[in-house]
C-alpha cells in the first residue's frame, strides 16, 4: 500500500553485498544466515529470510512451508500489521532464543512482540523452533527452558546431526514470556535414560 518493496532472502537469492544486513552480528554464528524472529523477519524491517540461505534444510517440503510462512508475514507487514523488529538493530523488545547443551543452530533466534492486530485480539500462536543436535542422542531428552523454568520436555527415540529437529512451544507458555519481555529461551538436548521406550511430551 505504501509502495514499499519487501525483500525475501531465499535459497536461490544471490548473496547480498557486505553490509546489506547492517551490523555483521545479525548473521547467525552457526547457521551463517540472518538472525530472524518468529516471523522470519531479519533485523531490517521488511526483509524476510527463508530456505537454505537461512539454515540448511533436509527436505524441499520444509523449504516450501517456510517460504509460504515468510510470504504470509511479509503480506501482513505490508498491510501495516507488523510488530517485532521495526527498524534495523531494534532488538530491545525481543527475547533471545539460544543454543543450549547438545544443540546448534536454533532458528528463529528471537521472540519478538506480537503483531499489532494479534496484540489487540490477545492472540499468540505457538512458537516453532528448529535446530540440529551436536551429536547422536539415543534416546534423547529435549528441553526448552525460560529463566530456568521448563516449558517443554520431550523424550525422543533418537536425534542425529544429520536430521533437522523441530519442537513447538505452546501459545500458553509463550504469553507470559512476551508479557515479561525478559530472559532468554534455551533449547538443550541430553541423553535420556533407557528405562522407558517411545516418545513422550510434557508441556508446562
Amino acid at each position: 500500500p505504501d509502495g514499499s518493496i519487501y525483500t525475501f532472502l531465499t535459497q536461490t537469492t544471490p548473496a547480498p553485498p557486505a553490509g546489506y544486513l547492517g551490523d555483521p552480528t545479525v548473521a547467525g554464528p552457526v547457521t551463517g544466515g540472518p538472525i530472524v524472529d518468529q516471523r522470519l523477519q531479519t533485523s531490517v524491517s521488511g526483509v524476510f529470510s527463508c530456505g537454505n540461505v537461512l539454515h540448511v534444510h533436509d527436505l524441499v517440503d520444509e523449504v516450501s512451508a517456510e517460504s509460504m510462512e515468510a510470504g504470509l508475514q511479509a503480506a501482513r507487514h505490508a498491510l501495516g500489521k507488523q510488530g517485532g523488529l521495526k527498524k534495523q538493530g531494534d532488538q530491545a523488545n525481543a527475547v533471545p532464543i539460544r543454543d543450549g547443551a547438545g544443540v546448534r543452530g536454533v532458528v528463529p533466534q528471537l521472540l519478538s512482540q506480537p503483531l499489532a492486530d494479534d496484540r489487540q485480539a490477545q492472540v499468540t500462536g505457538p512458537l516453532k523452533l528448529s535446530f540440529r543436535p551436536t551429536a547422536v542422542f539415543k534416546p534423547a531428552l529435549l528441553t526448552v527452558r525460560w529463566q530456568g523454568q521448563v516449558l517443554v520436555s520431550q523424550r525422543r527415540r533418537i536425534l542425529t546431526p544429520g536430521e533437522l529437529c523441530m519442537v513447538t512451544i505452546p501459545a500458553t507458555a509463550i504469553q507470559p514470556i512476551l508479557a515479561a519481555g525478559t530472559g532468554e529461551l534455551v533449547v538443550s538436548v541430553e541423553a535420556a535414560d533407557q528405562k522407558s521406550s517411545g516418545e513422550e511430551t510434557h508441556h508446562v
